[in-house]
């Protein structure tokens, strides 16, 4: 575990916090021109690519956390942080 390690984490968690009202934003001018129609995941529509990369973007921050946690893991036991973990997710 190093500094670079540390920092894969913080990005790899963070990039949620980028991805996720981008994803708003472009879902909502879709939906404004008729182009996402929820639920649908037809080629032509955009909530397939919407919801394929905000579900990307939430596994990779998950995965971030979870390496986090068994890297600092006797370093976190007095904060018992799995339960803030999956409340989080």
């Amino acid at each position: 575990m190093d500094a670079r390690f540390l920092r894969r984490c913080k990005f790899g968690v963070l990039q949620f916090v980028a991805v996720k009202p981008m994803t708003t934003v472009v879902a909502a001018l879709m939906e404004s021109q008729d182009m996402y129609e929820k639920g649908s995941f037809r080629v032509d529509r955009g909530y397939a690519y919407v919801s394929f990369i905000q579900n990307v973007s939430i596994s990779w921050a998950f995965y971030e956390l979870v390496l986090f946690y068994v890297a600092l893991k006797e370093y976190l036991k007095p904060y018992d942080p799995v339960p803030k973990f999956l409340a989080i997710k």
